[in-house]
């Protein structure tokens, strides 16, 4: 499939400490290994963004791979000291997809170490024939998508070394809540038109709404290439590639809450993976008028949710006088500094004070606003380095 369609995200690459994970359904710590390394296999820039921040609440991190190809080298290359510890697979992606990279890695294509490594299987497909077929080709297990915090936290606990201490401190997860599947699912057995459920994404995402923004910027930003390159294999009848992109959208609607065009998306790769009995060419003609319809309404609730939040901040940002001194903002980076090295999670409504120094310093906003996206993408590295030129920025200023 073209990566145009997939919009691949450059790899999240971080380090690993000893983490904790405190989930309310449990009340318990989890301290995770210091060698757990963690492998996730994802063609899709959405759905890495929505895992790494499922993984990043459990204070666990990923290295990232967009197909079969890269994860075999990321495996090949990754240090003698701190070899992967397990791997995040998706079923269907480009170049190389996951079955076949399972079968290379059990054949000890990517090393003699990996051959036995835990491989769990990520699949928007939860039949059991997809099921099976995964087991068949050397996966260790699977998980359905869209990935549920409460279900990935299990699967990892029979597979990664932990240890656990009960705890009353609690960090927000959905563990609570009314399970996600259920809630994005109900209404359309329920045969309702839901376009957006944005409470059940809000939980899926921890309420980090700064990485609910990216998101949905994402899918608008890819939305026209979506619909034009399903429209064009359609009518050259490349049914395989139709099914394709079919099953990347039908599992990013989902992972989106976006039950409307997810149920579309799924009938057109039901259709597209059988074209030979489609009776009625209408039908899946009437399917692909749609999907362009579904997208395009989804589309809509995300720029009128985005819109609102524009408005929101603005307000804010004009009411509000800057707090921070450049000796508060120092003390501020530091704390920061700290938490990146060591993994720890950083909430989202802690950094708005960041956004608001100075915004007649132009170079050191511009710095302290990327600086606050790359933490709220769990890009570790680059907000390290990030945060190595705003304190040079800032040594500057205080010596002139």
């Amino acid at each position: 499939m073209p990566t145009e369609v997939l919009k691949l995200a450059d790899p999240l690459i971080t380090k690993h400490k000893l983490k904790d994970i405190r989930m309310t359904d449990t009340d318990d710590t989890y301290s995770w290994s210091t060698s757990t390394h963690i492998l996730l296999v994802e063609d899709n820039q959405i759905n890495q963004l929505v895992a790494s921040s499922i993984l990043n609440n459990m204070k666990l991190d990923a290295d990232i791979a967009a197909n079969g190809l890269e994860a075999l080298s990321n495996l090949q290359e990754a240090p003698e000291d701190l070899p992967y510890t397990l791997i995040l697979m998706d079923c269907q992606m480009p170049e190389m997809d996951g079955y076949e990279a399972t079968q290379r890695i059990r054949a000890g294509k990517a090393g003699s170490r990996y051959i036995n490594i835990p491989i769990i299987a990520m699949t928007a497909n939860a039949m059991q024939v997809d099921k099976e077929k995964c087991i068949s080709t050397g996966m260790t297990d699977y998980i359905s998508k869209p990935v549920d915090g409460r279900t990935l936290l299990e699967t990892l606990k029979n597979y990664l070394s932990f240890e656990v201490t009960p705890t009353e401190t609690i960090i927000s997860s959905p563990a609570t809540t009314p399970s996600i599947e259920r809630k994005c699912t109900e209404a359309v057995s329920n045969q309702e038109h839901i376009v957006w459920d944005l409470e059940a994404l809000l939980v899926r995402v921890y309420q980090n709404k700064a990485l609910l923004e990216t998101i949905l910027k994402t899918f608008i930003k890819d939305k026209a290439d979506n619909i034009n390159q399903l429209k064009h294999a359609y009518n050259a009848k490349n049914f395989p590639q139709v099914r394709m992109i079919a099953h990347t959208v039908k599992g990013v609607s989902g992972q989106l809450c976006g039950d409307d065009l997810r149920a579309v998306a799924e009938k057109i790769e039901k259709y597209a993976s059988n074209p030979d009995t489609i009776t009625k060419p209408l039908d899946m003609t009437d399917l692909v008028f749609s999907f362009e319809q579904k997208m395009q309404a989804l589309a809509n609730e995300f720029e009128t949710y985005l819109s609102s939040q524009s408005l929101t901040e603005n307000d804010s940002t004009s009411t509000q006088e800057n707090q921070l001194n450049i000796d508060e903002l120092e003390q501020k980076l530091a704390e920061l500094s700290a938490k990146i090295k060591l993994s720890e999670y950083v909430p989202p409504d802690s950094l708005t004070v960041l956004q608001q120094y100075h915004e007649a310093d132009t170079e050191l906003h511009a710095q302290l606003n990327t600086l606050v996206e790359q933490i709220n993408l769990f890009d570790n590295d680059s907000a390290s380095a990030t945060l190595m030129t705003i304190q040079q920025i800032i040594m500057a200023r205080k010596g002139s």
